[in-house]
């Protein structure tokens, strides 16, 4: 008998541990709505809460809560995602606890996504706590978002909006200058940032953040007077920006860069061993890429498969060791690409595989003698300083020879003039056909930045970025018609920017006179 009891004992504590187990690993899932009720129990999607504070304050760490289709504010009662004293007291709305570890995050998801609106924004953090391990999932946040004092977040398929003219301040903030305990291994990944502010989406003295295929699109910041931005690295360190497309901005503000990073402050925050792969730059008002740092480290830049289309390429200052490969810039103003400081000491890394076409003034200003360079059409003259000496062609790409070796901004033709004959058998210029990163991974882990074999393209979420973009400002990637006759994508819209029909394969079209579903849009017989 005691053998028995003993076995009963070890029996039920076996079973406990479990359900401990089973409650830890996976979480209690809850339900929200704006038409729901905090007397409800909010366990099912029949019975929803209606207050994020009521519901965030019931969860624990490792929790999820489902969002039903609607539109969350105060003025539907349900408040928003925010602490509710901060940034004045906001009646019904609270932050979600932290997750418990990297595998029991506390997720807020949208039940439909696409489906959901939170009006006031989103705010994670406070100077007296950090928020970590929260997941945000499909939603449209309007007023835009700060992950303020927080590490080991993710942001995913969610859009980021703000309307009407303010001066300074940023659409989406992942970092803050007023406090030094860090905005650190946080996700930003298939996301979309849009409307009006100086700065579009910024990186802000925040370390180890990724930034994973995110469109920027900034709708005139005029009133500012300071330099206007899409998308900014600043004071930040180990930023991996990957497969970020900034387009069709618009500035009629003080210009400065889609992509821009700033490095002035004393003291510890530096900008170094920051990365751009696979990037795109289109339909821009100024720089596509303009880097400037007053005092930075090792390894500053590195920018590897950009595109800046209709912009240039300015990589200045005080830098050391830069890196600039198999980069493409067409149709600016000014120099195609920069890599040169007038000023300050610049230790210069190296620029290989780079193509610059019909640049306004030089196609090439570098410090250090480019390697295999293709430069075609130039205002001023063929190079500034360093001229290219081993690897030179000065052919039209996208006329120089059957096929073209650029037929579509984001590739090389297989079989073309500038396929595989750059440095170490590699192209002259982008190829931004696959995604950078593998899904869900944070910086530093494996296979976190490396070129995966998984197609960008069509670009994840782009019917979502569209419709929610062109309620704002029907115009560029927003409006009218591909070249096939198809209602315009951004995919269509980029694929298509040089003038050539996009390939059949990347949305599977059919031939002249066929049906087809595709996309999720009924494309009907043309």
């Amino acid at each position: 008998m005691p053998s028995l009891l003993r076995n009963l004992k070890y029996l039920f504590i076996t079973f406990v541990i479990g359900l401990l187990f089973v409650a830890v690993g996976h979480g209690a899932e809850y339900f929200i709505s704006p038409t729901g009720s905090d007397a409800a129990n909010g366990q099912t999607a029949g019975t929803p809460w209606k207050t994020f504070q009521y519901s965030f304050n019931t969860m624990s760490g490792g929790d999820t809560l489902w969002l039903a289709d609607g539109t969350y504010s105060t003025t539907t009662a349900t408040g928003y995602i925010a602490s509710n004293d901060y940034p004045n007291e906001v009646t019904n709305s609270s932050q979600p606890p932290s997750g418990l570890d990297i595998s029991h995050m506390t997720t807020v998801k949208a039940i439909n996504e696409g489906s959901v609106t939170i009006e006031g924004g989103l705010w994670l953090g406070r100077s007296a706590y950090k928020r970590s391990y929260i997941k945000i999932q499909g939603i449209t946040f309007e007023g835009g978002g700060v992950l303020y004092n927080t590490s080991y977040n993710t942001l995913k398929n969610c859009g980021f909006h703000v309307a009407g003219q303010e001066i300074d301040g940023s659409i989406l903030t992942v970092g803050t200058n007023d406090h030094e305990q860090g905005n650190t291994y946080n996700l930003i990944e298939d996301c979309w940032v849009w409307g009006q502010r100086r700065a579009v989406a910024i990186n802000y003295r925040a370390d180890c953040n990724v930034w994973r295929r995110v469109v920027i699109r900034d709708d005139d910041s005029s009133v500012d007077t300071n330099p206007c931005i899409g998308f900014s690295v600043y004071d930040s360190s180990s930023t991996s920006v990957q497969n970020m497309i900034v387009i069709d901005r618009l500035v009629t503000g003080q210009a400065y860069g889609d992509f821009a990073t700033a490095q002035h402050t004393e003291g510890n925050h530096l900008n170094m061993n920051n990365e751009w792969l696979g990037c795109i730059s289109l339909n821009s008002q100024d720089n596509g890429y303009h880097f400037e740092a007053d005092s930075v480290g090792e390894n500053t830049y590195k920018l590897l498969n950009c595109i800046a289309w209709g912009s240039g390429i300015n990589v200045a200052q005080s830098t050391e060791n830069g890196i600039v490969e198999n980069c493409t810039s067409g149709n600016y103003t000014g120099a195609g690409i920069r890599f040169y400081s007038s000023g300050g000491t610049m230790n210069y890394g190296y620029m290989r595989n780079v193509i610059s076409y019909n640049a306004g003034t030089y196609a090439i200003t570098s410090g250090t003698a480019p390697v295999n360079a293709n430069v075609y059409g130039w205002g001023t003259d063929k190079y500034q300083v360093e001229a290219c000496t081993v690897g030179e062609l000065t052919t039209d790409p996208t006329n120089d020879g059957t096929p073209a070796s650029l037929k579509y901004i984001v590739r090389i033709e297989d079989g073309s003039a500038l396929k595989g004959t750059g440095y170490g058998g590699a192209d002259y210029g982008a190829n931004v056909v696959y995604k950078y990163g593998t899904d869900g991974t944070r910086y530093g882990d494996e296979g976190y930045n490396t070129l995966t074999a998984n197609s960008l393209w069509p670009y994840p979420n782009e019917d979502r970025i569209k419709t929610e973009m062109a309620a704002d400002s029907a115009r560029g990637f927003c409006t009218g018609t591909s070249l096939g006759g198809y209602s315009q994508t951004l995919t269509r819209y980029i694929w298509e920017y040089l003038g050539n029909t996009i390939p059949t394969t990347i949305y599977g079209d059919l031939p002249a006179g066929s049906k087809t579903f595709n996309s999720g849009t009924w494309r009907g017989t043309y």
